[in-house]
């Protein structure tokens, strides 16, 4: 979905060249102008990152869709979509509400453009060696939870890790605003 063009006076805020200076890298997405896989994002106002390839054609088409919406004054919400054809019929008949456009960035060390919003949970553990072992969970708060109590648990035991045959010394949860939570040291 094409995000909503940044606006001022009814008058386009960026250029092209400024929008290929804002792209930044993250993990894949369906680009928001020719739904091909992109590894690029487009963060618009400083809030959301926006998948886009950092091609001149799908730039390009993204400013003429802008100009098109402009023109028509038809400058929608972020997240809106005009159905036609069956898929409006279905979505009619479902009352489907558009997803939102984009990911935020919360303040999360470990945040990747492209991730779903409220992510990502990780739990971080500390081996003896010093070396620190990141467990990504995404969205799931509860396994990135579980995943620090496993460590925690092999720490207190005297277990090895099998990584190098290491200990677990410390350990900690970081939630989306990058904040750590249930920490532990041994």
């Amino acid at each position: 979905m094409i995000p909503s063009p940044p606006l001022e006076d009814g008058a386009l805020l960026l250029t092209p060249s400024a929008v290929l200076e804002a792209l930044r890298p993250g993990i894949l997405a369906a680009c928001c102008v020719c739904k091909r896989s992109s590894v690029w994002h487009w963060l618009d106002d400083g809030q959301r990152y926006h998948p886009l390839h950092n091609t001149a054609h799908c730039i390009d088409a993204l400013f003429a869709e802008w100009y098109a919406m402009i023109a028509a004054g038809e400058v929608r919400p972020a997240g809106a979509i005009q159905l036609t054809g069956a898929y409006a019929r279905r979505a009619s008949v479902a009352q489907l509400t558009p997803a939102a456009l984009g990911s935020r960035d919360l303040g999360s060390p470990y945040f990747r453009p492209g991730m779903p919003e409220g992510t990502p949970w990780v739990a971080v553990t500390r081996l003896a060696d010093g070396r620190e072992v990141i467990s990504p969970c995404g969205p799931n708060r509860a396994h990135a939870y579980a995943t620090g109590a496993h460590w925690r648990a092999l720490g207190r035991r005297g277990a090895a890790s099998g990584l190098g045959d290491f200990l677990p010394t410390a350990g900690w949860v970081v939630d989306p605003t990058g904040a750590r939570r249930d920490e532990w040291e041994y």
